[in-house]
């Protein structure tokens, strides 16, 4: 029997594991009813809320195949025609992978229908909220939970979980080494805009964000931290992937020469 060329064998090998890589970087769990991958368009590959492109966002290499690229601008966003008001999804969970290259402005919020009063949103950037990751969650609070001067230029994955019930919002950051952390508060949220945005704020200017973002999703139910756990899978290094090719290359020549 001819046995398999090397060279050929690695390519295989870490192709396959390079796809599946791919297939890790985002992991469903039950709920998932958008997801705006980033992949050269704004279409929603889950459900039917295509969203539309601010004539000034771009994209670049992101987590998984592309990502939306924000410069800050009042026209780097996309508008999604999906409503997030708590009378229309009184359990939710939204986020996303995104890496923020610079902090533009003190008010930076990554997503949000806000009117005016603190609506549904994930910030990234507010001297109102201690300039920390924060949530919108119908009033002001300080977020001690991360620090993002010391994370710039770096991929981590957030979300946050709301509850519209018990009355609560659960704010969660990955930092895709394994580590993740919440901060759960009190909300009293009321509806905002019927549609919301990426990359800023349609309603309000100067909420832009300077950064990448990858995979923006939402779910109809609100996700505890173990379920985000899994949608936000560490992505293997390449290099742990050609590490993994070359053992089962060798397990691979050490059957064919027994055989």
């Amino acid at each position: 029997m001819k046995k398999p060329h090397f060279l050929c064998s690695i390519v295989v090998v870490a192709s396959l594991a390079l796809s599946s890589a791919a297939q890790a970087a985002h992991i469903d769990v039950s709920g998932l009813i958008h997801l705006w991958n980033g992949n050269g368009n704004a279409d929603d590959s889950i459900g039917s809320a295509d969203g539309s492109l601010g004539v000034s966002t771009q994209f670049s290499p992101g987590v998984n195949g592309q990502a939306f690229d924000f410069d800050g601008s009042q026209d780097s966003n996309i508008t999604l025609p999906v409503d997030i008001s708590p009378s229309s999804l009184p359990q939710m969970t939204m986020g996303m992978y995104i890496n923020v290259r610079s902090i533009l402005n003190d008010r930076g919020w990554v997503i949000g229908h806000d009117n005016g009063g603190y609506d549904r949103s994930l910030i990234i950037s507010d001297t109102r909220f201690g300039q920390g990751l924060a949530a919108g969650v119908g009033s002001t609070y300080t977020s001690s939970l991360f620090d993002l001067g010391d994370n710039l230029d770096k991929w981590f994955g957030i979300a946050v979980s709301y509850d519209q019930l018990a009355s609560t919002a659960t704010v969660y950051i990955n930092d895709l080494e394994g580590n993740s952390f919440t901060q759960t508060v009190n909300t009293t949220l009321g509806n905002g805009q019927p549609n919301a945005s990426v990359g800023g704020l349609n309603a309000f200017a100067g909420h832009g964000v300077d950064a990448l973002v990858d995979d923006v999703f939402i779910y109809n139910r609100a996700l505890s931290q173990s379920e985000l756990d899994i949608v936000f899978t560490p992505v293997p290094s390449v290099l742990a992937l050609f590490g993994l090719a070359f053992a089962a290359l060798i397990r691979l020549r050490s059957v064919n020469a027994v055989s």
